[in-house]
């Protein structure tokens, strides 16, 4: 919990459009309207994360452990992102 206060950032900051809700470590998402609607971010936002220079390295080894098999794009755009670092 210290750790995703210190690192934490409101989710427009880090995937785009208006959410003001904080997203962190370990997992740099969140649900929206108390799990009625599906998580933030969606695969447009994140597929932009990945490709963001200035998205957290933290936030990029999240997006690149996503489901292969339903998120290919996202993952293999976070872990080919500068700013992914080698930590596998």
């Amino acid at each position: 919990m210290m750790r995703f206060q210190a690192e934490k950032r409101r989710c427009r900051e880090i995937y785009g459009g208006d959410c003001g809700i904080f997203v962190g470590p370990p997992d740099w998402d969140h649900r929206v309207d108390g799990h009625k609607r599906p998580k933030h971010p969606t695969r447009e936002q994140a597929l932009l994360a990945a490709h963001n220079p200035n998205t957290p390295p933290d936030c990029l080894r999240a997006l690149g452990k996503w489901d292969e098999e339903l998120y290919a794009d996202v993952r293999n755009a976070a872990r080919a992102n500068s700013n992914y670092g080698h930590f596998e």
